[in-house]
């Protein structure tokens, strides 16, 4: 990530000067080249018609007729990773910059200056930024920093102490700026950079502080003059307002009319609300929010952004955010009500870049295919998107979903966008598995709709497999549920003993003890049954009638009752807390499958099971069950999948709704529906034998018939041979 990032950087600020493959042999074998091409120079220098081992440098000549220029720039990068954790990627960073520039050396002349603590010490001190909100995080962070450069350090003796970090790695929440940086870039406003001026000295001189009353004083100095430099904003923000305050009025009065009154009016509203809203913020304090153009006013100021942003945002599930959901609605583009919290980085690193400058994560990868990815498909697909790398098949970071590599560029739209799949030959260079793997999609392609990242043959494939069809879930009578949401799973799953008891207990509960099938118990046409089974009280019971019942889930009331976050009066204590009114639907005949699977796995059920959340079930009055059900379970539709859907880190299916609902599917006539459902017929009475799972014979047979149903599919969908084997190739 790293390399890449700096590879981008460097191919932006040198173009027409020195080509993107000749940096990529500087950034990657350039440390190994310093002693040939330093014997080089040497011999040139001495003798110009030398001929020998040594009378061509290792590295291009590119490089060598721009090593002062390349230096420079390496020297002026600025880079901010806004979820720093322990520091790693501002770690890695610097030792990439430390090695090119080492590299460089040959070119420029060695010097004392010229060394790896040196490069070390003026990229800590002026290239690397990072932000926070876990205090504890930001001082690993630095201390990370410092133990990289006492590395390079010869003597104890000459060991400095820790540089003063305090204002490059910080603690705030980077997601939250309150002061519109929209007139902060005025190079007329001389009282403005004067200011940031005054503070970055401040800032240069806290670096090499080491006594702690002297770090003191000069914190307070730094400290009081963000203040002056915040006051100063907010009142340039305020005075705005009033402006516009001010042209709305005048402008008034040349209309009379009400309508335009009426809308004159709720626009002053709307700016005197935000006028006193940028009045009472407060100054920030930690983890509150992060005014990113007053802490890192002089990256703003010389360069209007940063150069590189680089992080592995924090994978916090949109359910986790009800606290903070309306703060970020009003500040983000990308917001949707269901997107989780890493999609709000990627809008916060574009908004801190300068033109043309690189950001580089590692996310989730939902974000290409979920209904709530469209606004940051939609912002990401109006940037230069330089590379896509998808981990799904390969498991290489700790997070629990399925991961990426995304690197923009703060730019114009290319004309592609190249993309690589990981997978188990994947070693861990990056640059060079890109390079042999990768293929090219088309960038005007990208939008706020599904992105579709894949090669040519299998988008062919795709369109053809949706010629003629109408969604599943559009089929007229199909109905797609989730399962039963009780709120405390403890209390309403009960196994085959108690549900016993309470029957014993009281006849009358039979009524409202249903049978379970849990997710983890579905199988491809089959289910094992795992007596379990769900208490039904659903909304407007009365449940004094089921005695037994009442009594078994007053043992859990202390979790039941509607507590934080749940509104009183919503539900009962004893209660599901879904208002499922289609639980009719569990007791019909149906389809059922888990929210995750290992497999591609969709079972028929006719034992009215009801579901738990983690689970869906299908029913459809109209059309065969079991001819939906061969469409499903077949080798086609899991390649479909494979072109919409979204998998976990673990290569596991999410088979959600909104995926299944959108599946295209071809409605037969009646009697070829039968051929598909006289297979399923034969399938379903060979599965549902208690041996089958340990009868390999049986199994056999079952893939047979499974064989025969894909090809009867193919020649539904009119798929040619080469067709044929694309779909068979990804499943």
């Amino acid at each position: 990530m790293c390399q890449e990032s700096l590879v981008n950087y460097l191919a932006t600020e040198l173009e027409n000067k020195v080509g993107k493959e000749d940096i990529e042999k500087l950034i990657k074998y350039g440390e190994t080249s310093v002693e040939h091409d330093t014997i080089y120079l040497e011999k040139k220098s001495k003798n110009a018609k030398y001929r020998g081992r040594y009378d061509k440098p290792k590295l291009p000549h590119s490089i060598e007729n721009n090593a002062k220029l390349i230096d420079e720039k390496l020297a002026s990068i600025r880079v901010c990773d806004p979820a720093v954790g322990s520091g790693a990627f501002p770690v890695g960073m610097m030792n990439e910059i430390i090695r090119t520039r080492n590299a460089l050396t040959p070119y420029l002349g060695e010097n004392g200056e010229r060394s790896p603590y040196n490069f070390k010490r003026d990229a800590i001190q002026n290239c690397l930024y990072g932000v926070d909100i876990d205090p504890s995080a930001v001082e690993i962070a630095k201390l990370r920093l410092w133990l990289s450069l006492i590395v390079d350090e010869e003597s104890r003796e000459t060991v400095q102490p820790l540089p003063n970090l305090d204002y490059k790695i910080m603690q705030g929440n980077s997601l939250i700026e309150l002061l519109s940086a929209n007139s902060l870039y005025s190079s007329t406003d001389h009282k403005r950079t004067s200011l940031v001026n005054q503070l970055k000295k401040l800032k240069d001189e806290l670096f090499g502080i080491y006594s702690p009353k002297q770090k003191k004083h000069k914190q307070q100095e730094i400290d009081t003059l963000r203040k002056e430099l915040f006051e100063y904003d907010r009142g340039k923000q305020i005075e705005a307002l009033e402006q516009n305050i001010w042209a709305i009025q005048s402008q008034g009065k040349l209309f009379e009319d009400p309508i335009s009154k009426r809308e004159e009016e709720r626009k002053i509203k709307e700016l005197k609300s935000k006028i006193w809203e940028i009045t009472n913020i407060k100054i920030p304090g930690p983890g509150e929010h992060f005014e990113w153009h007053i802490n890192f006013s002089e990256v703003f100021n010389d360069k209007k952004g940063f150069d590189v942003v680089i992080a592995n945002p924090p994978y916090v599930e949109h359910k986790k955010l009800k606290g903070i959901s309306m703060l970020l609605k009003g500040r983000f583009k990308t917001y949707a009500g269901t997107a989780d919290l890493y999609v709000y980085f990627y809008e916060v690193a574009l908004n801190v870049l300068r033109k043309k400058g690189i950001f580089t994560f590692i996310s989730s990868n939902k974000f290409i295919r979920a209904t709530y990815g469209a606004n940051l498909r939609d912002l990401l697909a109006k940037n230069k998107i330089h590379n896509i790398v998808d981990f799904t098949k390969v498991h290489i970071f700790d997070a629990l979903v399925a991961s990426c590599i995304v690197l923009v560029s703060n730019d114009k739209p290319a004309d592609n966008v190249i993309v690589t799949f990981a997978d188990d030959t994947f070693a861990g260079d990056l640059a060079n598995f890109i390079k042999n793997n990768h293929i090219k999609a088309q960038s005007v392609s990208l939008g706020k709709d599904i992105w579709h990242l894949e090669d040519n043959s299998k988008l062919q494939t795709k369109q053809k497999i949706e010629n003629s069809t109408i969604k599943l879930g559009e089929i007229e009578g199909v109905k797609i549920f989730r399962g039963v949401t009780t709120g405390f799973n403890p209390a309403f799953f009960v196994d085959e003993d108690v549900k016993n008891e309470l029957v014993a207990g009281d006849p009358k509960s039979k009524d409202i003890i249903k049978p379970l099938l849990q997710g983890r118990n579905i199988r491809k046409w089959t289910y094992f049954k795992n007596k379990k089974f769900l208490i039904f009280t659903r909304r407007g019971i009365d449940i004094d009638k089921y005695a037994t019942v009442k009594l078994h889930l007053a043992r859990f009331k202390k979790n039941l009752e509607p507590g934080k976050g749940r509104k009183p009066g919503q539900y009962r204590w004893f209660e599901i807390q879904d208002n499922t009114a289609y639980y009719p639907e569990f007791e019909k005949e149906k389809i059922v499958w888990g929210l995750t699977a290992n497999k591609w796995a969709f079972a028929y059920d006719e034992e009215n099971n009801f579901l738990p959340s983690n689970g869906y079930i299908l029913t459809s009055p109209n059309v065969s069950i079991k001819y939906l059900l061969a469409l499903l379970n077949s080798k086609l539709m899991e390649f479909y999948f494979s072109l919409i859907g979204i998998m976990t880190a673990g290569g596991a299916f999410t088979l959600k709704h909104e995926t299944i609902h959108n599946f295209p599917i071809k409605i037969s006539l009646e009697d070829e529906q039968k051929h598909f459902v006289g297979f399923v017929v034969k399938i379903l009475s060979i599965t549902k034998d208690d041996d089958y799972i340990e009868n390999p014979s049986k199994q056999a047979k079952v893939r047979d018939y499974e064989k025969q149903i894909d090809q009867l599919i193919y020649k539904l969908y009119g798929l040619t041979d080469e067709e044929v084997k694309i779909v068979e190739g990804s499943s």
